[in-house]
């Protein structure tokens, strides 16, 4: 129980360490009332640019990577300490206990714990998540379908019912936060992946 609480702290307190709040802070620039509203890499592409996004994006996934390292450098024999420290590290970066729980949406960090976990799963469901994209024109398009096929996909692997459950409550979350996108992509309201890319990837500072 301790090895498993030790992993919960060290995860969470990684994922609470919030680079686009930082940047906010840094700029004097409240961006939770602007672009997506969310402290997270999305956002940052789009009130600060491609330098601060990409920077951003690489510190967000890093953070549950260095949750997951760290807790099995600590606890080499315990599988599910890492990927509990992991999902942690996503939960952290959507309900930062200093920003009144409002953080960014997890996309990233999930990411991270993704590819730490398993670079070849990434891989497939990066390809995945771009095909639905390209298909349904809908950046969440990706976000859903990882936060669905990892849990199954991860857990089949390892054969380990904790972790599958660990990694389901995770994705909930996940989803939860992504339920927006569905209701603005109702209201015509969501910017198409394509727009999004052009603008702020491809065209942007």
């Amino acid at each position: 129980m301790g090895k498993l609480l030790i992993c919960v702290v060290i995860g969470y307190l990684l994922g609470c360490i919030n680079p686009a709040y930082l940047i906010s802070k840094m700029k004097d620039k409240d961006i939770t009332n602007q672009g997506t509203g969310n402290l997270g890499t999305t956002n940052a592409f789009i009130n600060f640019g491609k330098v601060y996004g990409v920077l951003v994006l690489i510190c967000d996934m890093g953070k549950a990577v260095l949750a997951v390292v760290v807790s099995r450098y600590l606890y080499p024999d315990f599988l599910l300490g890492g990927i509990v420290a992991g999902s942690m590290a996503v939960i952290g970066h959507i309900l930062p206990f200093y920003n009144g729980f409002r953080g960014g949406k997890g996309v990233a960090s999930f990411s991270g714990l993704v590819l730490i976990s398993d670079w070849k799963l990434f891989l497939l469901l990066l390809a995945v998540g771009c095909i639905a994209a390209l298909i349904f024109n809908y950046g969440c398009s990706i976000s859903f379908t990882a936060a669905i096929l990892f849990p199954v996909l991860y857990g089949v692997k390892t054969g380990n019912i904790l972790v599958f459950l660990v990694l389901v409550l995770c994705s909930i979350l996940l989803m939860y936060k992504h339920l927006e996108n569905l209701r603005k992509i109702k209201e015509g309201a969501e910017p198409p992946i394509r727009e999004f890319l052009y603008t702020h990837i491809m065209g942007g500072s």
